[in-house]
């Protein structure tokens, strides 16, 4: 009596693709039932893993019991210009979302992608090595990217802003308002020539752009008119900042006040501009910043700046929002207010008790 040969049995994810006749990710995706798959291509491939007897070979524990007490930080970020590790402001993230997560018994993976992309899921999520993802903040276009995430079904909180129509969970402050204030208290000392600098100031979905809109909020409610001589551009390197001065002095020399809406780090370099212009700050030009980076108290004169409330609330609960959704739990976003910390680079004859 003939006997049939048992099937080689398949080892890895690409072997079962080639057999299937479809790729790795597609295949990876079928076996979960992704709904971005055909139901004609979800049976074919679970079909050819059944005869071949394929079982995932990664972290095989992690995805039966959906546990393994990683969370996987991501960062977006693709700037050409600097090391995005090198930020203070980012680093500090970093550090302050990893206490929290140590503080309940989790550890932190750090991932850095050009954008974003259901690679999170495959690679790290579906794969069993990670229970779900905080994403620092978006790369350029990535709304549509993030819709096609939050249908893999994994777990994910984003740190930024709330977006119209967003369904993901969110949590972050509120950019424009935060402009606002920055502008009004600049106002309140008696700054009439108020510039800004800033990145991105012409997509939506950007914080900048928030920040921007709050900017020329607060001159329409003062009664200033705007003036596009008073905007100097930026992007996220100290030698922007710098730049950016040049501009200014240039375009707006009456100029007494900037907020600089892109980070301290840059606000930083636009002093050492200023100085070397033979400005003094605050006398002639007050400057405010944006991040609150402990890098603030040691300047001088000591950087006022927009708090984004990191170690006091937002790493608690981008922890909470992600862990309440590993645990099947429906969250919403959540948009605070950003607190200023006042310091002597705007005009203050003394600074505020230390607040980092």
């Amino acid at each position: 009596m003939e006997t049939k040969a048992p099937k080689k049995k398949i080892q890895t994810m690409a072997e079962l693709a080639r057999e299937a006749g479809v790729s790795a990710s597609t295949a990876s995706r079928a076996l979960r039932n992704s709904p971005l798959i055909s139901k004609e291509t979800i049976e074919r491939v679970q079909s050819v893993a059944k005869e071949h007897s394929y079982r995932p070979h990664l972290g095989a524990r992690n995805l039966r019991l959906k546990k393994n007490n990683v969370i996987v930080l991501i960062l977006p970020f693709n700037y050409a210009e600097e090391d995005v590790l090198g930020n203070p402001y980012i680093f500090k993230i970093v550090g302050t979302i990893g206490s929290k997560l140590r503080e309940i018994g989790y550890d932190l993976l750090l991932s850095q992608m050009d954008d974003i992309s259901e690679e999170i899921d495959d690679r790290y999520v579906h794969a069993g090595i990670a229970e779900g993802a905080i994403i620092l903040g978006r790369g350029d276009n990535d709304t549509a990217k993030l819709k096609r995430l939050e249908e893999t079904g994994i777990p994910f909180v984003i740190l930024g802003p709330i977006l119209d129509n967003q369904t993901y969970c969110s949590v972050g402050i509120d950019n424009k308002s935060s402009g606002c204030m920055a502008v009004h208290h600049l106002a309140k000392l008696g700054r009439k020539r108020i510039a800004i600098v800033s990145d991105n100031r012409e997509d939506p979905n950007a914080e900048s752009y928030a920040r921007f809109q709050g900017y020329k909020q607060a001159l329409d409610e003062l009664g200033y008119p705007f003036d596009p001589d008073l905007v100097g551009p930026s992007t996220h390197s100290g030698k922007s900042g710098y730049d950016a001065v040049q501009h200014l002095l240039k375009t707006a020399p009456d100029l007494d006040a900037i907020f600089v809406a892109t980070s301290d780090v840059v606000a930083i370099s636009v002093m050492q501009a200023l100085r070397n212009a033979g400005k003094h700050v605050p006398d002639d030009v007050a400057i405010v910043g944006f991040d609150n980076i402990d890098m603030c108290n040691f300047v001088s004169p000591s950087l006022t700046s927009i708090s984004q409330r990191l170690k006091d609330e937002v790493a608690h609960l981008l922890v909470e929002k992600l862990l309440d959704q590993i645990n099947g739990k429906q969250v919403e976003s959540v948009m605070l207010n950003g607190s200023l910390v006042v310091r002597r680079s705007c005009g203050s004859q003394t600074d505020y008790p230390l607040r980092v």
